[in-house]
């Protein structure tokens, strides 16, 4: 029951939709942020099938063409090709909502959703870190950071539950020993300067 749980809570809160539960936070609870952009379902539909069913789709693909063995991508050389891929996929939608629907809210999601995927890339050639660790993380500093800058407390809600979120997901990875502990740390580490430096730097 315990590891079906932390399954669970493992696909729930999968790296590739984050960032959909992201934006979603963001519009919901501190809109302006968002600046350009008026927060609606088409909006929400959009991102959610950029940054998410697209990048899920080529994965798939790739796991069919026997270019990734597996989807949980135990083995770090696997991760590879999908960081690449992903990463291309992000820096193509960053590009098309700055040259065709300027967005800055969005595009600096993005920027962020970039920077961590190369970074990723990177670290992934050293170390098998958690990717489910950084997104959550990231996800969550860059709440806190846009909660500190804001002031009003429209996003403790997120914040807070970001925050639990982010333990249980850690907590899940632990569980079904997906990850040590210190694959653990070091995503989650990098989420949090990232989605703090890029969301002082963008925002």
């Amino acid at each position: 029951m315990i590891r079906f749980t932390a399954k669970l809570i493992s696909w729930i809160f999968h790296p590739l939709l984050v960032p959909s539960y992201l934006f979603t936070a963001i519009s919901l609870h501190y809109p302006s942020a968002l600046q350009t952009v008026v927060p609606g379902f088409w909006i929400f539909l959009l991102m959610v099938l950029l940054t998410g069913i697209l990048p899920a789709l080529n994965i798939l693909l790739l796991r069919m063409m026997g270019n990734i063995r597996d989807l949980e991508m135990p083995d770090r050389n696997d991760r590879v090709i999908p960081f690449l891929m992903v990463g291309f996929i992000y820096g193509l939608v960053a590009y098309l909502f700055y040259s065709k629907y300027p967005a800055p809210g969005i595009l600096s999601l993005l920027y962020i959703l970039c920077i961590l995927t190369l970074l990723s890339l990177i670290i992934n050639f050293f170390i098998k870190l958690s990717i489910h660790a950084l997104s959550m993380v990231c996800a969550t500093a860059v709440l806190t950071t846009l909660a500190l800058q804001e002031g009003s407390g429209q996003l403790i809600f997120p914040v807070v539950f970001g925050w639990l979120a982010s333990g249980l997901v850690m907590s899940s990875r632990l569980v079904l020993e997906a990850h040590t502990l210190k694959e653990i740390s070091i995503g989650a580490a990098v989420g949090f300067i990232g989605g703090t430096l890029g969301t002082l730097f963008f925002f």
